[in-house]
């Protein structure tokens, strides 16, 4: 099945690239921000466990080519290798956050919207 049809055309990597791309400027940050952006988001989660955000960072680290991350994530290297590493991984982090992690799954959910929303249409679509 081709993941265009769930969103009008655009795939999960270009959705998971338009919550990046919102989560920058609803903090005054521009491109090449990534590292601001964690620095935030990692003062907004202070005290969560870090169970709650290994998922959350290597979304970030995908969608900044490793340069956004809370501490976990893939090197710049790994997310250079194919466009396709980003939605392949974040995918599997919204699997595994969503079976073994309510609080994993509502920190994406918080964060990616649009990029859960795809995920659950393409979790649903195989049930």
């Amino acid at each position: 099945m081709d993941e265009r049809a769930f969103q009008g055309g655009t795939t999960f990597g270009d959705e998971l690239l338009r919550d990046y791309g919102e989560l920058l400027a609803s903090r005054g940050l521009g491109a090449g921000k990534d590292r601001e952006l964690a620095a935030a988001i990692r003062a907004e989660l202070a005290g969560a466990p870090p169970r709650a955000t290994v998922e959350l960072s290597d979304i970030l680290s995908g969608c900044s080519s490793g340069a956004a991350h809370l501490g976990f994530g893939h090197s710049r290297a790994y997310w250079a290798r194919s466009p396709d590493n980003l939605p392949i991984e974040a995918f599997a982090n919204m699997f595994s956050a969503a079976s073994t992690s309510a609080e994993a799954y509502a920190a994406l959910s918080r964060y990616f919207p649009r990029g859960a929303k795809m995920f659950e249409t393409m979790i649903g679509a195989i049930r």
